[in-house]
């Protein structure tokens, strides 16, 4: 049943993530568009975790699962890291301050008891971890609600500092180094460069305990205001005000801050998930962009419905030349199911991965379930506040390539028509 029922279902979700993880989307927050740290690593975990799923199930996860060194080597390159800490968005078309909680939950999210401290899955004991919890606030730029607090942030962190206390516990020792020092520092002023060891006595003044102490101390704090500004009933909204009469904010009872309750209360009791990390996790040397094209399949045992027969599919890449403002997208529309059959709110939506001031281009890989046959298409402009859409003054065709074709058709183009404006929103 977990073979032949479950696994297809998560095949298709790690196809997809095998095929687009190197291509913007939002964060966490639904907040911003480009890169985000707390998706790489989850990205990451998903990949490492299903290709050892598919192991298990005498089966194969296939090209998507062997992106995972490229996102693990992108997750650990300087692209988000700028010497002091995480940066939480990057590829962005605003100015942020890179400084977000996201980096504190998605070490929380790839915690791995048994996992080092040095692991590219990037733990809550890691020193580039350490140093973020250090610089971070909820999110500087958050000013919903006024930017009050919210529950599964104070409780996340008080997790945070018992997971990597707990980390410390199990591999016996503490290092640290010159970029960790600083956070060692706020928990030990004494702190300083080093490794220590747990003593065999029970010595509270030896540095060993005295960190693991003061982070349990830490988390405990974070556990504290939650409890305070949680009402009478027990409700957990999104946020709570920092203000008198200190009353819940935002979205009422929401999941995430009653999840943040239990996964911090579990930490602190020493309860751990099962263990994933591999021991071996390579990463290479040098990052390099990828993508594995995701091959799809309908989940009839799972309750999908039977669509039938499957149309033949054959690769095509849309390339378009668009200038866009900021806000604004690019979609192909066009006479066939993966290009939306004419209806507009189907269409696919292109990345500009490769825009730039010299060439502003869209484009976007398509498995046209038309094989074999002419389809007529165009680009679509969709424009931001509700403006609705613009579409092009001409209308294209490809002839798409027969079954069994795998290498792409790509088909260049520059936009025709006229360009939208920003709305004022």
């Amino acid at each position: 049943e977990a073979r032949d029922i479950v696994w297809p279902v998560i095949a298709n979700d790690l196809a997809y993530t095998g095929q687009y993880w190197n291509s913007t989307g939002f964060d966490l927050w639904e907040e911003v568009s480009g890169s985000s740290f707390f998706t790489t690593q989850a990205q990451y975990r998903a990949l490492i975790e299903g290709a050892e799923l598919a192991e298990r199930l005498n089966t194969t996860c296939g090209a998507a699962c062997d992106e995972a060194p490229a996102v693990g080597c992108f997750l650990n390159s300087d692209s988000y890291w700028n010497g002091r800490h995480h940066i939480a968005n990057i590829n962005t078309n605003t100015q942020r301050s890179g400084k977000d909680a996201n980096t504190m939950l998605g070490a929380n999210a790839a915690f791995d008891i048994a996992a080092s401290c040095d692991s590219a899955t990037i733990q809550p004991c890691h020193p580039r971890a350490l140093a973020s919890f250090k610089q971070w606030p909820a999110m500087c730029e958050d000013i919903y609600y006024n930017g009050n607090p919210w529950y599964l942030i104070t409780l996340g962190a008080g997790e945070f500092l018992f997971n990597a206390a707990h980390q410390w516990k199990a591999h016996g020792y503490i290092t640290i180094d010159s970029t960790s020092l600083p956070f060692f520092q706020d928990l030990w002023p004494e702190a300083k460069v080093g490794t220590f060891k747990r003593p065999c006595s029970k010595n509270p003044k030896a540095p060993f305990n005295v960190i693991v102490e003061a982070a349990n101390r830490y988390g405990d704090s974070f556990l504290s205001v939650a409890q305070k500004y949680t009402p009478a009933d027990g409700s957990l909204a999104e946020q709570y005000n920092r203000d008198p009469p200190f009353e819940p904010q935002s979205a009422r009872d929401l999941t995430w801050s009653y999840a943040a309750f239990v996964t911090a209360a579990a930490r602190r009791a020493g309860e751990f998930p099962p263990t994933w990390v591999p021991a071996n996790l390579p990463i290479p040397s040098t990052c390099a962009a990828s993508s594995a094209r995701g091959t799809y399949t309908p989940v009839t045992a799972a309750g999908a419905p039977d669509l039938g027969e499957v149309p033949c599919a054959a690769p095509v890449t849309f390339r378009v030349d668009a200038r866009t403002y900021y806000g604004e997208d690019i979609y192909v529309l066009g006479g066939a199911p993966s290009l939306g059959n004419w209806n507009v709110e189907n269409a696919q939506p292109l990345t500009a991965d490769g825009y730039t001031d010299a060439r502003p281009l869209w484009a976007i890989d398509v498995d046209l379930d038309a094989a074999g046959q002419t389809v007529t298409y165009q680009f679509v402009r969709r424009q931001n506040c509700g403006q609705g859409y613009i579409y092009e003054t001409v209308n294209r065709t490809v002839d798409v390539p027969a079954c069994g074709v795998t290498t792409p058709t790509v088909l260049e183009a520059t936009w025709t028509g006229p360009v939208g404006t920003p709305g004022n929103c």
